[in-house]
């Protein structure tokens, strides 16, 4: 599986999203590694946008230490991993994508699966 982490800085571009939008890079997936609040650059999200609208997912987290990135409930739009560094949300959206390769249903899979399931120990229960 081909997910790679696309990092934003100054002058950076969106050649590696743009070739596989046009299928010259076999991608099946990206993690964006944004700024503080997730800016990136101009070349950049529009790439972003144009691989949202080839159907290949894209996630976002912060190149922040702590920070949160907040999700959109918009579909068809980045999924963005809260607080969790970009080595993370590439494992997480390879293991969606094992699941599934529909957008939406990635979209409810990633944000259902940050925190787990509500667990209580066993030697809690008296």
């Amino acid at each position: 599986m081909t997910v790679p982490i696309v990092t934003t800085a100054a002058g950076a571009d969106g050649h590696l999203l743009e070739q596989a939008v046009l299928g010259a890079f076999d991608a099946d997936g990206f993690v964006i590694q944004t700024t503080g609040r997730g800016g990136t650059s101009e070349s950049i999200t529009a790439a972003t946008q144009a691989a949202l609208e080839a159907g290949i997912p894209v996630v976002s987290t912060s190149r922040c230490y702590y920070g949160p990135r907040m999700s959109s409930p918009d579909g068809g739009t980045v999924i963005a991993m809260e607080n969790m560094p970009a080595w993370k949300a590439r494992i997480a959206l390879i293991v969606g994508l094992t699941i599934t390769t529909d957008l939406e249903e990635l979209r409810e899979l990633v944000a259902g699966g940050k925190y787990g399931r509500g667990v209580v120990a066993a030697s809690t229960v008296g």
